[in-house]
């Protein structure tokens, strides 16, 4: 992960480099989000710890691209990093747009140009199918016009 509160380039290429060591197949790299409502917003709001300025933490990205790459790391997608033939199908058939199907609670779909979620609460979920209520188990996340799509495809193939 990088862009996260104190962190330096000194840092990340530390842990990227002990990554590498292991010699994994596959690498994901995400910068911080920063989400509403928790501890890390509070203390970012409150000034207790201070977020990455943007430059910074695009010079972060960068850095860590060609360490993967210089690692014979391919640069598959956005955040992902595979060896020759170890790209993740999933992540690749959701760049394409190609559709699938999550159960359970907090699971994640994409059918007929749809994008949504279940809920997270795992006890209401359940009590919504002992009542059979499916339907209030989902939450639309997007619902995808043509043009979303051809950008998207667009966007991947570039």
């Amino acid at each position: 992960m990088l862009g996260i509160p104190n962190q330096t380039e000194k840092m990340l290429e530390t842990s990227i480099n002990q990554v590498i060591s292991l010699n994994p197949e596959h690498i994901s790299i995400y910068s911080l989000i920063l989400e509403e409502g928790t501890k890390l917003e509070e203390m970012i709001k409150s000034k207790k710890l201070e977020i990455l300025d943007e430059e910074i933490e695009r010079k972060m990205y960068w850095m860590t691209k060609r360490i993967l790459e210089k690692a014979g790391y391919i640069h598959y997608e956005i955040s992902n990093f595979a060896k020759l033939g170890f790209n993740s199908k999933h992540n690749t058939d959701c760049w394409n747009q190609k559709e699938y199907m999550g159960f359970g609670a907090s699971a994640h779909s994409y059918i007929d140009k749809t994008r949504y979620s279940n809920i997270e609460e795992i006890e209401k979920y359940i009590d919504n199918i002992n009542l059979g209520k499916f339907e209030n188990n989902i939450i639309i996340q997007e619902k995808q016009k043509a043009e979303d799509i051809r950008q998207r495809i667009y966007a991947n193939s570039a």
